[in-house]
């Protein structure tokens, strides 16, 4: 018996452990679901939340509810609510060698009274699935129910670059009873099919549209006119034909009536959401970038590529130019990037290390690239063309190509190559040489670095250099009082002597990036470290070599070609052949399609001042609304809204115009009014201020 009570504490023991687990993971899971439902509505990559979001809600709830449960737990929870035990629940599960003689009677005094219990009901467990069944019902409805929101709207206008759809109150046909349109988007958006009441549209562009029109009464005929141009027939789908439909692919804006019997419906919009070509940005490397001495022979591509529904393929187009002159060679290749492009995401950021030794390239090639994108409706777009090169050492350290070219500083640039040499000599004589002498002539190496980047540095107006300035600085007595001495040191000096150059300022900031690189070299040939100063060398010289090549100024050749003379005909004197010149030119009336457009202004500022117009007025409106419905088919939500009221003042219903319908067509007639080009005109000048006018005022006196 005293077995029985055991098993039924352990048990007890475990069912409530697994309660309080099961427990845990919902109130876990009824957090994650709420969570990652609020961003599935603001952020694509979604799915990459789950996991971190499940992790952190399991531990979090681990600390606040602490699922552990131990055997005095179970004893306790029964003695506190069952006094029948007699607070004695533990007892059954002490060993039987630790038992006195009363706690063995007390044994079989509650073993009946514990097999008896009723079986104990977890309400902890109901309370956390009632929680995760809101926390579910709640996630559906963040899900599929819209937010009727202006930020949604708008975000969605800015997303397509189009303008939002009319939102007057649509004017339902009288005989109409119900309409129904179905929206089937192309498999490119990876939208879902919705439905529609309303007659005016906003559909992707290659939309599957069907419009389900049922009338109150049997109707002879049933058409839609698109761009008052094309009339198509509904197809009736009962005998009464009271119930109609009609299909169409929607690729292009426009507007369109429904027409019955001869009844003809107002406007309704046709919006279409155009595909979005991908954009391609390209964060590394720069444009134009080279590989100096001493650097890996890589570089770095970080690429950002963005599209409207998704992006389903990138590559790199890669162009590898060597040899030089006519030699020259090219090379195309195509690669790819480790990343998988499925067409899932709207946004991707792409890596690869281009290897140019992999692609064949040595000391003097050139390498062009640029990225090429394939969104999910086959629209291709390309970046920029970006270019690498690897610097040439030999042909640094030639003297080709400076001859021609005017020679600024033609001495410190053999300086700089001779101190590469030296520099490549120490190097190679480094094991055949002893540290000191390895030290005395890698910090000479260096004095002479000091000594050509001084040199340089005059031509930025460096005088002395900026040691020069640091060491005299100490030196110069106190200026208390001096008064031009604070106003040079706070004040705004424009006798700059780096401004004072005759530089460039793209040559001036070359310069200042070549000063650079020799102190560079300057600082590790003086810590006797010439190998790791040999590529600021090089970097030296090249940006030297730039500098020599920009400073070159090329004129070229210009010839004529002269007709060839016949000697046959020459010195003749024939004129027969020389007749006056006579041209007969026709001058054809060109009617200006916006003339009208022009007109209606005036017509429009009569009607609000209550003139009734004339036969000539609303011709000049039906002028009008004719430019304005062929604009309207392009972009029905601009002009659309101006068609309407326009033909409404036509039909005269001028009753039913209101003010902002007519503020609607002039805002329309403005973006519709082509600019015209400023004619010439004389310039008003005012008072005559310098001798010269005054001469031309008198001159015109005397003239007359």
């Amino acid at each position: 018996m005293p077995e029985q009570g055991k098993a039924y504490m352990l048990k007890m023991h475990r069912q409530w452990q697994i309660s309080l687990s099961v427990s845990a993971v919902l109130l876990s899971l009824a957090f994650t679901i709420v969570f990652i439902s609020l961003i599935y509505r603001i952020s694509e990559n979604w799915i990459w939340w789950i996991l971190p979001v499940f992790v952190i809600s399991v531990i979090s709830t681990n600390r606040l509810t602490n699922p552990k449960v131990r055997m005095e737990d179970v004893y306790r929870f029964l003695n506190s609510h069952y006094p029948q035990l007699e607070e004695s629940s533990q007892l059954l599960i002490k060993p039987k060698s630790e038992l006195s003689l009363l706690e063995k009677i007390q044994i079989t005094k509650i073993e009946l009274q514990i097999l008896s219990l009723p079986p104990i009901k977890n309400r902890g467990l109901l309370k956390r699935i009632l929680i995760f069944l809101v926390a579910t019902l709640i996630s559906l409805v963040v899900i599929y129910i819209p937010f009727p929101s202006k930020t949604a709207d708008s975000g969605q206008a800015q997303k397509t670059n189009q303008k939002p759809i009319l939102t007057k109150t649509e004017i339902i046909p009288v005989k109409v009873k119900s309409i129904k349109i179905f929206i089937v988007p192309p498999s490119y958006t990876r939208k879902s099919p919705r439905t529609q009441n309303k007659f005016n549209l906003l559909t992707e562009s290659g939309s599957q549209v069907i419009w389900k029109v049922k009338t109150t009464e049997p109707v002879k005929e049933l058409s839609f006119i698109f761009n008052d141009k094309v009339t198509l027939r509904l197809k009736a789908l009962n005998a009464e034909q009271t119930s109609w439909e009609f299909r169409k692919k929607i690729t292009d804006p426009g507007f369109y009536q429904l027409k019955i019997n001869d009844q003809v419906s107002e406007l309704y919009s046709l919006e279409v959401i155009k595909d979005q070509a991908a954009t391609i940005r390209i964060i590394a490397p720069k444009q134009y970038s080279t590989i100096d001495f001493g650097m890996p022979q890589k570089t770095s591509l970080r690429v950002l590529i963005a599209d409207d529904y998704g992006i389903k393929n990138a590559v790199i187009m890669v162009t590898t130019a060597s040899g030089k002159g006519e030699g020259i060679q090219f090379k195309d290749q195509k690669l790819s990037f480790a990343s998988n492009l499925s067409g899932q995401n709207r946004n991707y950021n792409l890596q690869r290390t281009i290897d140019l030794k992999a692609l064949g390239m040595v000391p003097g090639d050139e390498l062009y690239f640029y990225v090429k994108a394939l969104d999910n409706f086959n629209q291709e777009s390309r970046s920029e063309t970006y270019f690498v090169s690897i610097a040439d050492t030999s042909e640094l350290m030639s003297m080709e190509g400076m001859a021609s070219g005017v020679d600024l500083v033609p001495e410190y640039f053999r300086s700089m190559r001779q101190i590469i040499i030296d520099t490549e000599k120490l190097i190679k004589e480094r094991p055949l040489i002893s540290a000191e002498e390895f030290k005395n002539r890698s910090n000479n190496l260096g004095i002479d670095q000091k000594l050509l980047r001084l040199r340089y540095g005059k031509f930025l107006g460096e005088e002395g250099g900026e040691e020069d300035h640091e060491e005299n600085k100490d030196d110069e007595p106190a200026v208390f009082g001096n008064a031009d001495a604070i106003l040079n040191e706070f004040g705004h000096n424009h006798d700059n002597a780096e401004d004072a150059t005759f530089f460039e300022p793209e040559l001036k900031s070359q310069l200042k990036a070549t000063l650079t690189e020799m102190w560079n070299s300057e600082l590790r040939l003086r810590t006797y470290k010439p190998t790791e100063a040999l590529p600021y060398e090089y970097k030296a010289l090249r940006l030297l070599k730039d500098l020599q090549q920009k400073s070159r100024v090329y004129v070229a050749k210009t010839s004529s070609k002269t007709p060839p003379l016949k000697p046959e005909t020459r010195l003749s004197g024939e004129l027969d052949k020389i007749i006056n010149p006579f041209n007969q030119l026709k001058f054809l009336q060109i009617i200006e399609p916006t003339a009208a457009l022009k007109q209606t202004p005036e017509v429009l500022h009569r009607l609000k001042t209550g003139i009734k117009l004339n036969p000539n007025d609303r011709q000049i409106l039906v002028n009008a609304n004719k430019v304005l419905s062929e604009k309207a088919a392009s972009d029905p939500s601009v002009f659309l809204g101006a068609v309407i009221a326009l033909r409404k003042i036509i039909s005269n219903e001028t009753k039913a115009i209101k003010p902002g319908e007519l503020l609607a067509i002039e805002k329309a007639l403005q973006k519709a009014i082509p600019k015209s080009g400023k004619l010439p005109q004389a310039v008003q000048s005012g008072i005559p201020s310098d001798l010269s006018s005054q001469y031309f005022q008198n001159l015109n006196r005397s003239q007359q």
